[in-house]
């Protein structure tokens, strides 16, 4: 049975709990810092290899840490069942953030710089969020490909009908994005011996309710990244929850 803070809510509900929300976190939206996290300053952190254990994204914890820190704890690094270096050098490595409510919180501060709006329109835009995030899971891909791979820019890439991608559930069901984005290639090169690698950010949207199923309702997620042409660089992400 699902715990009380997984349940299902109807829209209507859940206007009235984002609206409680805006009231209640408005300390936290105010006493942030609003420095930006951008691609360079995640780029070469080390990122562990999946699964990786966080706490259920509806969570809030008390102590969130930096927003580059919540971006790091909600990041797994992709694993292969075969042996696909072409997705990582010395330093640079592809890696997935799934976006949690508390990952909302803290874009809304740091790349939204709602803390320079008005109160009104700093709860407007707040409730907005939240009840966008009730609708949809999204995660982040970072692809990094060598540049000297086959079709490297194409595997950067994950937008349909190039990648067969799915969100699988602990138990079993697997759901099909509704909505890829998929941003410009850029290049990063730690040493001029490293390899090259190709760079491309890829924001990946699933619906949360599915068949009044919420997906989250679950142990795990993991995100599966497959190449019909090429099976050898099939990619898995996966995040267990720990409450």
């Amino acid at each position: 049975m699902p715990s009380p803070s997984r349940l299902p809510f109807p829209r209507a509900a859940l206007v009235v709990a984002a609206a409680l929300l805006v009231f209640t976190s408005c300390t936290f939206l105010r006493s942030g810092r609003t420095d930006r996290v951008t691609p360079s300053t995640l780029v070469a952190q080390p990122i562990p290899t999946s699964p990786v254990s966080v706490p259920h994204p509806d969570s809030m914890r008390a102590d969130r840490g930096s927003y580059f820190q919540q971006q790091m704890d909600w990041s797994a690094g992709y694993r292969t069942p075969f042996v696909a270096r072409s997705f990582a050098s010395d330093v640079h490595t592809t890696f997935a953030t799934l976006w949690s409510r508390e990952l909302v919180e803290a874009e809304l501060i740091h790349e939204t710089g709602i803390t320079d709006l008005s109160d009104d329109l700093a709860e407007r835009l707040r409730t907005q969020e939240v009840l966008a995030y009730e609708r949809l899971v999204r995660i982040r891909v970072h692809m990094f490909v060598n540049q000297r791979a086959p079709e490297a820019a194409f595997s950067t890439d994950l937008r349909p009908p190039r990648v067969n991608i799915q969100l699988r559930a602990a138990n079993g069901e697997r759901y099909p994005p509704i909505r890829t984005r998929s941003g410009g290639i850029e290049t990063y090169q730690q040493t001029s011996s490293s390899p090259v690698m190709l760079y491309r950010v890829n924001d990946l949207y699933f619906e949360r309710m599915v068949d009044n199923t919420d997906i989250l309702d679950t142990d795990d997620l993991q995100l599966r990244v497959r190449y019909p042409a090429n099976p050898l660089e099939d990619l898995y992400f996966e995040w267990e929850f720990t409450e």
